[in-house]
């Protein structure tokens, strides 16, 4: 395959890279932080399917090769002008027409102009670029030849107690080392391994393509990001393990229920008495490097100790509370500080109900939870529950959970949705009588908020014939037709850009008109504006 821009630009983000709720499913290629750069046919194909989109991958397109191969470009600003021509009836309906079948195709030789990079969708200027084969999506990186050199950076070792009563250098949590490493590592019970490691070319940071891990000269766990299934789009987090939020490792281990055929090896190690030697083989682009460290293993505690530092914390296959608890077979409550904490199996198809909260997950295996509820207070929005705590945060599940919330006593819910706690990420309002009913990416924490608070408009300036809106909305955000403008008894909907605060449109009259910002919960800003 040939590079898809041109001129032909660096890759920034690989395969399987940590976009924190899901695996990320392609590469990205720089463009320079420009828009419109030509975007070529990576080899002959049809032009069968394109999609657009307001957020996710914005305009896209996809181009369908033999043997069953299809490449995805993501991002545009634009499609080449055959393609354009046929949308224009599907634009006149709505300028996010979803996925758009074009009859009959159009064929590309490779190296054929197909499209033009943009930043639509999600994020600031890139081409984010695709080769899948059925339901997956495949590591483009080996049909591409590149020849500029990498470096591969190594930072941390990070050691995983996988038992309430293992220690590392008698501390009973995740203890971090940072690279190289002199000296030896006292491990007290059955352990796993992370790294925190990336690869640097030319300005950009970016994830490795795999590993090799040795015990003692025996290959014991390997990964390499070869591809994966749609199926399992969101396990992020069987392949890195979070320190904190936005803090994150690769696993070294694959965790228990791990789907993923690219990442093999042992669980664990649970290991006699004795010394050993660990060998990690890290892989870039077109890098390689290796460390070594030692660990040295010894017996531990009897019983579990009691862990005045955090109210618990987790391995693949427990949560331990205060009293080094293993999770229960069935759900149990636990009292600490006042709080009742639930801890156990959460089977497929159970529902477990919490307050006003009911909670269910979609995988083919009983996932080990723990829930609780606590007072929330991270910022500006009315709550209208407690907030809902979920741990595990770094357990790996490949599918979204459904949340559903019990409010008959809430008379106003159309300003009421659900909030990630954390960041405040809006999950919608889609109630049905007295339930509102969410998909979220758990495990996480979530909360019921009002909001009543309108969007601030910034700036308004005119340039020519388009009209620019610098606007922001604390709360359940702008949708992209959001604003309006209203002059001479006409309506202008103007499209919002939520990365840039910017909402734009044509604009050809002149005078004295009004500006009018509406967020999703309906709350409305309105500003005199001259034109």
């Amino acid at each position: 395959m040939i590079n898809p821009l041109n001129p032909p630009q660096n890759i920034t983000s690989t395969l399987c890279e940590n976009r924190y709720t899901h695996l990320h499913a392609g590469v990205d290629f720089s463009t320079g932080k420009k828009n419109g750069l030509p975007v070529l046919a990576v080899m002959d194909g049809e032009a069968k399917q394109v999609k657009i989109t307001y957020r996710g991958y914005g305009k896209c397109l996809y181009l369908f090769h033999k043997d069953g191969y299809i490449t995805v470009y993501a991002h545009l600003s634009k499609f080449s002008e055959e393609i354009e021509e046929y949308l224009k009836p599907h634009y006149k309906k709505n300028p996010y027409p979803g996925i758009v079948e074009i009859i009959p195709p159009i064929f590309y030789k490779k190296g054929d102009v197909i499209a033009y990079s943009g930043e639509s969708g999600f994020g600031f200027p890139h081409l984010h670029f695709e080769l899948r084969k059925g339901i997956e999506t495949l590591n483009p990186i080996p049909y591409f030849n590149f020849s500029n050199s990498s470096k591969i950076f190594l930072k941390k070792i990070v050691i995983i107690p996988e038992a309430p009563y293992t220690s590392i250098n008698g501390k009973f949590k995740k203890v971090s080392f940072k690279l190289p490493l002199k000296d030896e590592i006292n491990v007290k019970g059955p352990f796993s391994l992370g790294i925190e490691a990336y690869e640097f070319q030319i300005g950009n940071k970016r994830g490795i393509q795999g590993f090799d891990l040795y015990l003692d000269e025996k290959l014991v766990s390997t990964l390499y990001f070869k591809g994966f299934s749609y199926e399992d789009y969101y396990g992020i987090r069987f392949i890195l393990n979070y320190l904190s939020f936005g803090n994150s490792i690769y696993n070294l281990n694959p965790p228990k229920n791990n789907p993923y055929n690219f990442f093999k090896g042992e669980n664990y190690f649970d290991l006699k008495e004795g010394k050993y030697k660990f060998k990690v083989n890290v892989k870039g682009l077109s890098s390689e490097k290796s460390f070594e460290f030692f660990i040295k293993t010894s017996k531990p505690l009897p019983k579990p100790p009691i862990l005045k530092e955090n109210i618990f914390y987790k391995s693949h296959f427990f949560l331990s509370g205060i009293e080094g608890m293993f999770y229960p077979e069935n759900i149990n409550i636990f009292k600490v500080g006042g709080v009742d904490y639930y801890i156990g199996n959460l089977k497929p198809k159970e529902i477990f109900k919490i307050g006003p909260f009911e909670i269910k997950h979609k995988e083919k295996f009983s996932v080990p939870f723990c829930f609780y509820l606590t007072k929330y207070e991270n910022g500006f929005l009315e709550p209208k529950t407690l907030q809902l705590n979920m741990e595990p945060k770094d357990l790996g599940l490949t599918k979204r959970a459904e949340i559903n919330v019990n409010l008959p006593e809430l008379k106003e819910k159309e300003k009421v949705g659900i909030y990630g706690a954390r960041g405040n990420f809006y999950y919608g309002n889609n109630w049905e009588g007295d339930k509102l009913k969410a998909e979220v990416f758990a495990p996480d924490d979530y909360v019921l908020l009002e909001d009543k608070i309108p969007p601030e408009i910034l700036k308004a300036y005119k340039k020519k014939n388009k009209v620019f809106v610098i606007t922001k909305d604390i709360g359940s955000g702008i949708p992209w037709d959001g604003v309006q403008v209203k002059i001479l008894g006409r309506d202008y909907i103007l499209e919002y850009d939520p990365d840039h605060y910017k909402a734009i449109g044509e604009l050809k009259d002149k005078g004295k008109g009004e500006i009018i910002v509406k967020d999703r919960a309906g709350n409305k800003r309105i500003k005199i504006f001259h034109f």
